[in-house]
């Protein structure tokens, strides 16, 4: 996988309500690796690939075990690949 290039905030995209697309997740000036696909990378938004594919990914798993609900659950990580 390719890094997420650095590039400078802007204005926002014609048409979008930023403040919308932010919600709860702190203010930040608008920057289109916070926008459209790359905000999955950025822990204010999102949990990278685990959070966005995983689940989905594990579903195959599970079904194919026919497990039912989890008795407990534990994570670690850390940010590792991208510099902002």
């Amino acid at each position: 996988m390719k890094p997420v290039p650095i590039v400078p905030d802007s204005t926002a995209p014609e048409g979008v309500d930023y403040d919308m697309w932010l919600g709860s997740a702190p203010q930040r000036p608008f920057n289109p690796n916070r926008f459209h696909f790359n905000f999955r990378w950025l822990r204010d938004y999102a949990g990278g690939l685990m959070t966005d594919w995983g689940v989905h990914l594990i579903d195959y798993a599970l079904y194919g075990m026919k497990a039912g609900t989890p008795k407990s659950v534990m994570a670690l990580g850390g940010k590792f690949a991208y510099p902002r």
